[in-house]
C-alpha cells in the first residue's frame, strides 16, 4: 500500500495533464454559444480599423488586430477546452479593449474610440454570460 501512495503522489506519471487514471473530467452539456459569439465578435474587432475607416491610426489598428486575435484564440480554447479562465481571459480583454482610447489618446477620434468601446463591452457582456451561466459548475476539481 506504501507504493501505491508514493505512486499517487506522483499523478503527472500516469498521465501528462496531471490527472489519475481513475479520475475522468465531466462532460459539459450546454452548449458553447458564448464561444461562437465571442468569435464572431473577434472577427468584429479585428476588421473594425477597415469597417469604420480608422487605419491611419496606427495605435488603434495595431490594438484591433491583437485583440482581436487574442479574443478568437481565446474563444477557440473555449470550444476545444471548456475551462473557466478563457472566459476570464476575454473579460480582460473586453476591458482593456474600452480603455485603449484614453490608454492610446485617441479618444477623440469617435470612428475609432466608439467602435472599440461598443465592441468592447460587447465582449465583457458575453465573457460574464459565460461566466454566470458557468457558475457552480465543476471544472474537474477534486
Amino acid at each position: 500500500m506504501g507504493q501505491l501512495s508514493k505512486l499517487h503522489s506522483f499523478p503527472h506519471r500516469f498521465d501528462h495533464r496531471g490527472i489519475g487514471l481513475h479520475h475522468t473530467p465531466p462532460r459539459k452539456t450546454r452548449l458553447p454559444w458564448e464561444a461562437w459569439a465571442m468569435l464572431a465578435l473577434a472577427v468584429a474587432i479585428g476588421l473594425s480599423p477597415w469597417s469604420f475607416g480608422f487605419t491611419g491610426l496606427a495605435s488603434a489598428t495595431m490594438n484591433s488586430v491583437i485583440i482581436g486575435m487574442l479574443v478568437f484564440a481565446l474563444a477557440g480554447l473555449t470550444l476545444t477546452l471548456q475551462d473557466r479562465w478563457e472566459g476570464w481571459g476575454n473579460l480582460g480583454l473586453g476591458v482593456w479593449l474600452c480603455l485603449s482610447p484614453w490608454l492610446f489618446g485617441y479618444y477623440p477620434i469617435s470612428q475609432a474610440a466608439l467602435p472599440h468601446v461598443g465592441l468592447g463591452l460587447a465582449v465583457m457582456l458575453v465573457a460574464i454570460l459565460d461566466l454566470w451561466r458557468g457558475w457552480g459548475e465543476d471544472d474537474g476539481e477534486h
